[in-house]
């Protein structure tokens, strides 16, 4: 449900959009899918783990105003709208 933060990222396949309000949509219709057949949901990567380039060291520096405008958006929508069972995130 990640943002694609740059063309070049190695996760984007596993993006819906760049769209923030179009990646929160299509992540509730797919988990409502996927829940109405008794399947729980698990939504990932959380905010900002898309990249392939060092990814056990990096630190994705993203402002507020960004994190609460576009790239929180699809979670958000998913987690109010969806109530998915299970969110991965990374301690």
């Amino acid at each position: 449900m990640n943002i694609h933060r740059s063309p070049l990222a190695g996760r984007n396949f596993e993006c819906y959009s760049e769209d923030p309000y179009l990646a929160g949509r299509m992540a509730v219709a797919y988990i409502d899918g996927l829940q109405s057949m008794g399947v729980g949901a698990c939504i990932k990567h959380f905010v900002g783990n898309d990249s392939e380039f060092e990814r056990t060291t990096m630190s994705s520096e993203i402002g507020e105003r960004a994190l609460r405008e576009i790239y929180l958006v699809p979670f958000w929508m998913a987690v109010k709208e969806a109530q998915p069972w299970s969110v991965m995130s990374v301690l």
